[in-house]
């Protein structure tokens, strides 16, 4: 407290000249259009530039991470061509039939809350990159969300970490199927409830995607179980998990396309009317 004091008397006539331009400023803008375009642009510009370089550190110190989710990545592009070459030996499709079921688009996490009840990520790819509303967005280590809202070069997409979202997901080893919710209280705590007691579920266990819909390719490793109780009034598990990947470190997503999904829209369509 007492440097705090020092500093101030020794530099008390730059402080109030630096609190006298910065009134000057918004006086400035407030009364003339012109000249808070001009101090806009000029800020967001500085503002853009001083992003940059934190990011550029940043992400030079999360090499580290970033060669290993590299090395994720790699692993889901191969495992995702190995499931489209699933075709028996003596099967009747041609040689060249069309077997690849999902398409991808890479795109840049550019801003991403943890910290709402409905969580959102911003991605630098729109609608001139073929992104729709509707469609799923993974990383090679786990489900990220569902695209909500899209402009010509940017989307939004709800984060798994929200109240709205409902991922249907099956365990590894028993085959059971259910949900991935979240409650609106831990980010870092999600639950898969549905799961009937008569499974066995255990700590360190995974779910993966259950491909019952076209947002996710099915086998997509999405929450490890943390812990397991019987819920004594009903005849399900509660299950507690967590993403299989660090939401708050995303650097770069897939955007999923299925290629059946003009189809199966089509025909919810007919139910729906």
């Amino acid at each position: 407290m007492r440097n705090l004091f020092y500093l101030i008397e020794r530099f008390h006539l730059l402080i109030a000249l630096l609190i006298l331009e910065g009134i000057a400023l918004a006086l400035l803008r407030k009364d003339n259009v012109y000249q808070d375009s001009i101090i806009g642009n000029a800020s967001a510009s500085v503002s853009g530039q001083i992003n940059t370089a934190r990011n550029n550190v940043v992400q030079y110190f999360d090499l580290k991470d970033e060669n290993k989710r590299l090395a994720n990545e790699n692993i889901f592009l191969l495992s995702q061509l190995n499931y489209e070459k699933k075709i028996p030996i003596d099967s009747t499709l041609p040689s060249q039939s069309e077997t690849a079921l999902f398409d991808y688009i890479v795109a840049q996490v550019i801003d991403n809350d943890v910290t709402q009840s409905v969580n959102y990520l911003m991605i630098n790819k729109g609608a001139k990159d073929g992104v729709e509303r509707g469609l799923g967005v993974v990383t090679g280590s786990g489900v990220v969300g569902i695209v909500t809202h899209v402009s010509n070069n940017y989307s939004l997409v709800m984060s798994a970490i929200s109240t709205k979202s409902r991922i249907s997901v099956k365990h590894k080893g028993t085959d059971a199927f259910g949900n991935l919710t979240w409650d609106g209280t831990d980010p870092w705590r999600l639950s898969v409830d549905n799961v009937s007691k008569t499974n066995t579920v255990a700590k360190g266990d995974t779910f993966y995607t259950a491909g019952y819909s076209n947002f996710f390719p099915p086998e997509i490793p999405t929450a490890i179980v943390t812990d397991v109780e019987q819920d004594p009034s009903t005849s399900f598990l509660y299950i507690d998990v967590v993403l299989a990947y660090d939401m708050d470190k995303l650097n770069y997503v897939y955007i999923v396309k299925s290629k059946d999904k003009p189809q199966i829209d089509s025909l919810k369509s007919l139910i729906l009317n």
